[in-house]
């Protein structure tokens, strides 16, 4: 029996399969938020994307890891974001003991703007925040223009 969330799993990869046919990049970007066998969820970190200054700015939350747990690629025209987030908590008190830890791996890709010049990009990690640049050329909008109605 098919679960709303392996149906969303299926129309994300048959929307990029239909994109790549016509030559496309796909351009979703769903995280996968659950497990291949749609039991627990994972954690994704929350990404902001905006151009700025010249740049596509791709900020990344990651509360709790350090830069060497993190790796960063540009390949394809596209942003790779990955890593392995582990998290260990213990609590001790007179008669109680908890700990409990948690692990998993995130894979996050954000697509290029076409021309944009990744031999150039940057990342920085501070904070939990990890911060990538990547110089795009600039994109002006066309000139608004009025349409007679026939």
């Amino acid at each position: 029996m098919a679960t709303p969330t392996s149906l969303i799993r299926t129309f994300s990869r048959d929307m990029d399969r239909l994109f790549g046919e016509f030559g496309g990049r796909p351009r979703w970007n769903l995280p996968s938020l659950l497990t291949d066998e749609g039991g627990d969820v994972r954690w994704v970190p929350d990404i902001e994307v905006e151009r700025k200054n010249g740049a596509l700015v791709v900020k990344a939350d990651l509360p709790g890891m350090k830069k060497e747990e993190v790796t960063v690629r540009v390949e394809n025209d596209r942003l790779t974001i990955e890593g392995e987030r582990r998290q260990e908590s213990e609590e001790k008190r007179e008669g109680y003991y908890h700990s409990e830890r948690s692990y998993g791996h995130f894979c996050r890709t954000i697509a290029l703007p076409e021309g944009a010049k990744t031999e150039d990009a940057k990342a920085a990690f501070k904070d939990g925040v990890l911060e990538v640049t990547v110089p795009v050329p600039k994109v002006e909008a066309p000139a608004p223009r009025q349409l007679p109605i026939g």
